[in-house]
């Protein structure tokens, strides 16, 4: 410690110096230099001064080495640029490779706990901020230093200063930087010193908001938090036939009586008309209020079914694929129980922090319905024995044309009435005075009479009913902390067109409609009223909705009724495939069984290892089902996201702030790597109040003549400096007791012999 108050005084400091000169690489290192060059460099100059004060009985200013060149001192100068690289690494870490922190930031919670938090780490970032801006202050000053030092030209006037500007954008359309820039007579230096500032700039600039957004994080709807490849029972045409036929019905869903649709059993939820009771609970509360969604209840899970009536050319209806539902849900069951097993010094320990946001998803195909339909008032059709039923073409935007079909019977009935009607089997004439043989999934007659009473007067709809498989995800969603698998189609917005019908990218048929024979379509609404021809299930439903006594002052709304349709064929597709996927069970003995494809040894979700579904890039890869192939097995992706805070570079913003943080980096390094391998450094005139000093105590420039003023001439700004050590025969200079060192304009070097600063000399007055 003596050692080091003893470098401190003033008399331990020759007022001569010493050259530089291969024995100073052995000296002991400069303990006291490297402390008082590193609290300086990172704007703690303050506490060397306390120091010094308090170990000095003298408070005048002593004689200073202008270069120093240990590599100790160096390497202390270049201590500015440790914190901001460190931060740099982490938030490069964090936003690189990403990192979950939970439903709420961590630590201390309460009313104000999220706005605290963020304020503190807004202020991390503006300290982060002016840490870049202080490096790269260094950076620019020790550039310009060594120019006046040792550079051929010295530094124009305009640019004395600029380690202090150059963090001002209006610096750069200044005279002082552009006229400065003309002042050095070197092209390659000149690009050189000019990129530098400008890029120096540009990042003091942009390292606010980019530091601000790099480290504060933001809340994130979707979080990838595991995933798994699991197989389906039955192939594509099983899940998604493009027909639905008599053989697509399974035989416990044929002849439904009265009866067992009223008790809708779990064990038949497979069956395409189980959701009727659903649809009659939802009908008679709704009436014919415009309600979007549908929700109800199938067995293993809750489900939203989205009718779209509004704003598009047809109703349409969405419905999620029960088959992967089912599936879905029990592996989301087994996601919880691995997250709150996770170990806490996992690094996917912060997803037990999840709240209720989270969402999963499996793929595959679900069914999209539009329906239009023409209505007849009091059953009068066009005449010449033909009916027309809206034309909807396989894609594009939507026709005016019709199909001419013949009338069809009007039922003798005082009840709402509905029939399915078979598909031509060749071409038919539309009302454009063309014939075409492409035709939409169905047609319905819909028959509502007047005042429940069949007469002469009612509606009469005649509907076209297109359907199909459309590639999109099923998607669960938790409402709350507990409750799993309210699922519902995910993505609408990125479906719905309002010129034409939503179609995805990819659907099946490729090029039409899925075709429904009658015999499927009876099954999906069979008869619910055994006195009344057309008295079925979908009748029901316009009963239950108070559309079965028109008159005058209640004209049925054409879109709901479309409405209603959609839903019912949406429902009933939905189902296709549920009963080899869990639609055949109860609640009590569900337990999904898989065959492993190695040992071929049985067993189920309870012994099987999911913790790859979360640490595993790939996922969990669940084996096939029971008694299953692939050849009858069908592999669909689960994956589950997590809503709330996290780090994450997934936007060009986030990526033009990393880049922001690398070329500082960079720039930062090779300064470093710079000074270490010169191993000279200089701590002097960091401040305005140091430039002043050297100003002051410096010969008058003639070169600055008329300027007391003010200076309006850009040729001033080109004016160069150098920083020059008076040559001891200058017998004037050392017996006036003025500054060995000064910052010299053209003339006065002219007149002055000067030689440049020695490295270790210190430099004061005689």
């Amino acid at each position: 410690m003596s050692s080091y108050i003893r470098l401190l005084s003033q008399d331990a400091v020759s007022t001569t110096g010493y050259r530089h000169s291969s024995q100073s690489l052995y000296r002991v290192p400069d303990i006291a230099g490297f402390w008082s060059a590193l609290w300086k460099n990172i704007g703690l100059k303050g506490v060397s001064i306390v120091w010094k004060a308090g170990h000095s009985h003298n408070d005048n200013e002593h004689p200073k080495p202008i270069l120093q060149g240990e590599l100790i001192v160096a390497i202390a100068r270049c201590g500015i640029h440790l914190l901001p690289l460190a931060c740099t690494v982490v938030l490069a870490y964090l936003n690189i490779s990403g990192l979950y922190v939970g439903e709420s930031l961590e630590g201390f919670q309460g009313k104000y706990a999220t706005s605290t938090k963020i304020l503190g780490l807004q202020a991390s970032a503006k300290l982060l901020e002016l840490l870049v801006a202080a490096s790269l202050a260094q950076v620019v000053l020790d550039v310009f230093r060594r120019e006046a030092l040792f550079g051929r030209d010295g530094v124009p006037l305009g640019l004395i200063g600029s380690h202090l500007q150059f963090s001002d954008l209006g610096y750069f359309w200044s005279p002082e930087f552009w006229s400065g820039m003309k002042g050095f007579t070197s092209r390659q230096k000149q690009i050189f010193l000019w990129l530098l500032l400008v890029i120096c700039g540009i990042i003091a600039v942009a390292i606010g908001p980019a530091s601000a957004l790099l480290l504060v994080p933001i809340q994130r709807d979707i979080w990838p938090a595991g995933s798994a490849n699991l197989w389906l029972a039955g192939n594509q045409d099983y899940l998604w036939p493009t027909t639905l036929d008599n053989t697509t019905i399974d035989d416990t869903c044929r002849d439904a009586s009265i009866d067992l649709q009223q008790t809708q059993l779990v064990s038949t939820s497979g069956c395409a008309w189980n959701g009727f009771q659903s649809f009659l609970g939802f009908y008679r509360a709704s009436h014919q209020v415009q309600l979007n969604n549908v929700t109800f209840t199938d067995g293993m899970v809750t489900r939203i079914l989205q009718s779209f009536v509004d704003e598009v050319p047809y109703p349409y209806s969405l419905a999620p694929n029960l088959a992967a539902a089912s599936p879905s849900y029990e592996l989301t069951q087994k996601w919880a129980e691995t997250i709150s097993n996770i170990s806490g010094t996992s690094s996917e320990a912060h997803f037990k922090r999840h709240g209720a946001g989270t969402i999963v998803r499996i793929g595959g195909f679900i069914p999209t319905v539009r329906v239009s339909c023409n209505m007849y008032g009091n059953f009068t059709f066009p005449g010449n024995g033909t009916v027309q039923y809206p034309h909807l073409p396989a894609s594009g935007a939507p026709s005016d044309a019709s199909y001419n079909l013949p009338e069809p019977e009007i039922v003798d009935s005082e009840y709402v009435a509905t029939v399915w009607r078979a598909l031509p089997a060749g071409p038919s004439p539309l009302t454009n005075g063309s014939f075409t043989d492409y035709y939409p999934s169905a047609f319905l007659d819909l028959q509502i009479p007047h005042d429940k009473k069949f007469t002469p007067f009612g509606w009469y709809y005649t509907c076209s009913v297109d359907a199909r498989w459309i590639r999109k995800d099923t998607v669960g969603a938790q409402f709350d902390d507990k409750v799993f698998g309210k699922y519902y189609v995910y993505g609408e917005n990125d479906i719905v067109n309002t010129d034409r019908f939503p179609y995805a990218s990819e659907s099946l048929p490729a090029n039409g409609a899925v075709k429904m024979t009658t015999d499927w379509l009876n099954n999906l609404t069979p008869a619910a009223d055994d006195k009344n021809v057309g008295g079925t299930t979908l009748a029901s439903l316009f009963g239950a909705a108070r559309m079965d006594s028109p008159n005058t002052d209640q004209l049925p709304k054409k879109g709901y009724t479309e409405s209603i349709i959609a839903n019912v064929v949406a429902d009933g597709m939905s189902r296709v495939g549920y009963t080899l996927n869990g639609g055949n069970l109860t609640l009590s003995d569900f337990h999904v069984q898989f065959l492993d494809d190695n040992s071929h040894s049985n067993y189920d979700l309870d012994t099987f290892d999911f913790r790859p579904m979360i640490f595993d890039d790939g996922g969990a890869q669940l084996p096939l089902p029971k008694e299953y192939s692939r050849e009858n097995s069908t592999q669909v992706r689960w994956t589950v996201s997590i809503a709330g805070y996290s780090y994450k570079a997934d936007s060009v913003a986030y990526w033009l702030s990393l880049i922001v943080l690398f070329v500082h980096s960079l720039i930062a390094l090779a300064h470093t790597v710079w000074m270490v391998i010169q191993r000279q450094s200089s701590g002097a005139w960091h401040s305005l109040t140091e430039l002043l000093v050297l100003s002051q105590n410096s010969e008058p420039a003639v070169e600055l003549k008329n300027t007391c003023g003010g200076i309006d001439r850009g040729n001033t700004f080109s004016r160069t400096a150098r920083i020059r050590a008076m040559r001891s025969k200058e017998a004037a200079i050392v017996a006036s007791g003025r500054e060995q060192v000064q910052m010299l304009f053209a003339e006065a070097r002219q007149r002055i012999a000067t030689e440049r600063v020695e490295v270790n000399a210190a430099y004061g007055t005689n």
